[in-house]
C-alpha cells in the first residue's frame, strides 16, 4: 500500500482500505459523495503499546505521511507560515491569504490532536489552515511534548505558558483557542488550569471531537466502535491513554476533563462532532455538564461523519470550520 495514500484523523492514522473487518460497511445516502467515499475506504491503523524507540519510529511514519494531504490543503487554504519560539518550544503562525486586517489584535489559539503520542503542527496544517481561512485570522499551532517524550501534564503546562505569553500582547477576549481530538482534550485541561491559576480566560474554545474522556466510558464508545471509520479504542487508543497519564487514573480531571468541575468556569464552547463519531457520547456528556454549569455552548452533529471529518476534503467538513467560526465570532473581541 502507497504511503501516500495515507491520511490524518488528528486521533491516529488511517490507511486506505475497501473494506471493514471483511465486510462491507453500511454507507448512508445522507452524505456528501466525497463523504460516501471515504466511509467506503478508511480503516484504523493501530498505535504501537511498546517501548520509546518504537513510538519514535510510529510519530516519524505520521510525519511523513501527511505530507500529500498538508500540500492538498496549502492550495486550497493558502497561507504564509512563520515559526514562533514560546515557551521554549518553536510553534507554527499560520497567516491566511484570507486574512481580514480588521482581525490585527486578535489570535486563534490551536492545539493538535494524534492520541497524546502522534503529530505536530507541521502534519496538522490541514486543520490550522482551514481554521485560518474560515476565521480570516492569524493561528498559532502549538508544539507541546507527546506522551512518551514527556507524560502529562507536560502538555497542558506548555500551553499554559503559550497562553500566559499571548497575553502580554493580547487581551484575554482577543485570544480564541481550538483543539481537535486528543488536542481538545489537552486544551480543556489547560484552559482549566488557567481558571484555577486565577488567570483571565480566553474568549472562547472550539472542540472538535475532543478526546475529553480517555477510559472507554460511554455509549457511543461501544455502540459506534465499528461505525466510525478511524477509531479502534482497544488497536490505537487505549495504549495512548495509559502512556499520557502516566500512572494517574484515567478518570483524573486533568487527565480526562469531562470529569472536572465546570461550575467554577469555563468559556463560551463550540463542539462539533459527527452520528458516526466515536467520541459522540463524550461530546453529548460534555455539553450536559456545561449547560447544568451554566457556561454558553453549541453541539452540531454531522449525518454521517466521523471522528475528525473536520480535517477531510469533504462539504461536510467546511459546514463545521464555518459553524466553528461563526460562534467564536460572536464571542471574540478585535
Amino acid at each position: 500500500m502507497n504511503r501516500s495514500q495515507w491520511l490524518s484523523v488528528g486521533m491516529v492514522l488511517v490507511i486506505m482500505a475497501g473494506e471493514a473487518n471483511g465486510q462491507e460497511r453500511f454507507v448512508p445516502s445522507t452524505v456528501s459523495k466525497e463523504a460516501a467515499k471515504l466511509i467506503r475506504e478508511l480503516e484504523p491503523d493501530h498505535l504501537p503499546a511498546a517501548i520509546k524507540e518504537e513510538w519514535q519510529a510510529t510519530w516519524k511514519a505520521t510525519e511523513e505521511s501527511f505530507r500529500a494531504l498538508n500540500a492538498r490543503a496549502l492550495e486550497e487554504y493558502p497561507a504564509e507560515i512563520e515559526r514562533r519560539s514560546i515557551a521554549e518550544m518553536e510553534h507554527l503562525l499560520l497567516i491566511p491569504s484570507s486574512y481580514d486586517p480588521v482581525n490585527a489584535g486578535r489570535i486563534l489559539v490551536y492545539v493538535h490532536g494524534g492520541a497524546h503520542t502522534v503529530s505536530s503542527p507541521e502534519s496538522t496544517l490541514m486543520s490550522s489552515l482551514a481554521a485560518a481561512h474560515f476565521t480570516r485570522t492569524k493561528v498559532l499551532a502549538v508544539r507541546y511534548p507527546l506522551a512518551w517524550q514527556k507524560p502529562h501534564p507536560a502538555s497542558r503546562d506548555v500551553i499554559v505558558a503559550v497562553y500566559q505569553t499571548l497575553l502580554e500582547d493580547h487581551l484575554p477576549r482577543q485570544i480564541a483557542m481550538y483543539g481537535d481530538s486528543a488536542g481538545g482534550a489537552a486544551l480543556m485541561s489547560a484552559v482549566l488550569r488557567i481558571r484555577d491559576q486565577g488567570l483571565p480566560m480566553p474568549a472562547a474554545l472550539g472542540l472538535l471531537s475532543p478526546w475529553a474522556d480517555v477510559t472507554n466510558a460511554g455509549d457511543s464508545q461501544a455502540l459506534l466502535q465499528d461505525a466510525d471509520v478511524t477509531l479502534d479504542y482497544e488497536g490505537n487508543l487505549k495504549a495512548s491513554a495509559e502512556l499520557y497519564a502516566a500512572g494517574k487514573d484515567l478518570r483524573d480531571p486533568s487527565v480526562s476533563p469531562l470529569y472536572a468541575d465546570f461550575r467554577k468556569g469555563f468559556p463560551p464552547a463550540y463542539i462539533s462532532t459527527g452520528t458516526r463519531d466515536m467520541f459522540l457520547s463524550h461530546c453529548a456528556r460534555l455539553q450536559r455538564k456545561l449547560i447544568d454549569a451554566g457556561i454558553e455552548n453549541e453541539l452540531v452533529v454531522h449525518e454521517g461523519m466521523w471522528h475528525v471529518f473536520q480535517v477531510y476534503p469533504v462539504p461536510e467538513a467546511r459546514d463545521a470550520w464555518r459553524d466553528m467560526a461563526a460562534f467564536l465570532e460572536r464571542h471574540w473581541a478585535r
